[in-house]
């Protein structure tokens, strides 16, 4: 059977990269394939092709399966950082102006854009903040990435005024832009704010160029 985390992406013409989104262990189909797949009908595939889904965890032999894989990795992410986690990445939008042809996280999230809501972040604020109180931290960190996050600057000015009036914790705020969208309004709001902002730049005109 399908394991519940296996997702397809499309590439190519006629070319999807399937994965379970916690094993990763990507693997390349054409469209046929991957409707014999989710179909369930393995005929096409010899049985090293299909040995080697069940590895990437595409094909499980049932639900448990896919729950021991989801264990293993609350397991592991406890073990390796348990309480001395105080960064939480916020992804405003998955998008980018840009596309850059070297951005494999472009070229997969532009077949399907998402823009990241209000209500998500008041959810994972709650958390977040919960989360430092519990570990006593001294203060948190807030990382806006992307995509461009800049292009969802609603979202960024919406969270940062709520940790402000919400968060007990002294909260850092940081961004990673191309800053090909930053305004004037954007750019007082995070002198304001004091917003550490990082820009990514490819160096010469003629190498920037290449790579859009």
């Amino acid at each position: 059977m399908l394991s519940k985390f296996t997702h397809k992406i499309k590439i190519a013409h006629d070319r999807y990269a399937v994965f379970n989104n916690i094993i990763f262990k990507p693997v390349t189909l054409n469209t046929d394939e991957v409707n014999r797949l989710y179909a369930g009908d393995l005929a096409c595939f010899s049985a090293e092709e299909i040995d080697y889904l069940y590895q990437a965890g595409i094909l499980v032999d049932n639900e448990q399966q896919d729950e021991n894989a989801k264990q293993i990795l609350i397991d592991s992410v406890n073990e390796q950082i348990g309480e001395k986690v105080n960064l939480l990445y916020i992804i405003p939008t998955n998008t980018c102006n840009l596309a850059c042809k070297y951005c494999f996280i472009g070229k997969l999230n532009h077949q399907c854009p998402q823009v990241m809501t209000k209500e998500t972040i008041d959810n994972t604020l709650s958390k977040f903040f919960e989360h430092l109180k519990n570990i006593n931290a001294p203060k948190g960190i807030l990382l806006f990435y992307g995509g461009e996050p800049t292009l969802n600057f609603p979202l960024i000015k919406y969270t940062i005024l709520k940790t402000e009036q919400e968060s007990e914790i002294p909260i850092e705020f940081a961004i990673v832009t191309n800053g090909t969208a930053l305004t004037d309004e954007v750019i007082d709001f995070f002198a304001e704010h004091k917003m550490n902002i990082g820009i990514s730049l490819d160096g010469p005109k003629h190498i920037t160029d290449e790579n859009r």
